[in-house]
């Protein structure tokens, strides 16, 4: 949330990720762990993805909970004007 930009190796220090491959070795190990998934029971695959598709859920709906409030700001009303009127930079409506 502090918006600073870590390299690699802080990054895994501070266990925001697991591990930290080069770019070319990259596809061969995600294509090695999706084996290893696929070669995991039914059963376990379906209780995890149940279990993640559960938590994604109820983060959303905490996040929808605050929706109403964001988007009612005034500061969020003159972005949406200003995106219907054409004057964002980067986007074309």
């Amino acid at each position: 949330m502090s918006t600073k930009e870590l390299d690699p190796a802080e990054a895994r220090r501070l266990g925001i990720v697991i591990d930290v491959y080069e770019a070319d070795q990259l596809m061969p190990e995600v294509e090695a762990l999706a084996s290893r998934v696929a070669a995991n029971s039914s059963y376990g695959k379906t209780y995890v993805k149940r279990l993640l598709n559960r938590n994604n859920m109820e983060q959303y709906q905490d996040a929808e909970r605050f929706m109403p409030a964001v988007f009612a700001s005034k500061f969020m009303q003159k972005a949406f004007a200003r995106f219907l009127g054409g004057e964002t930079k980067n986007v074309k409506n």
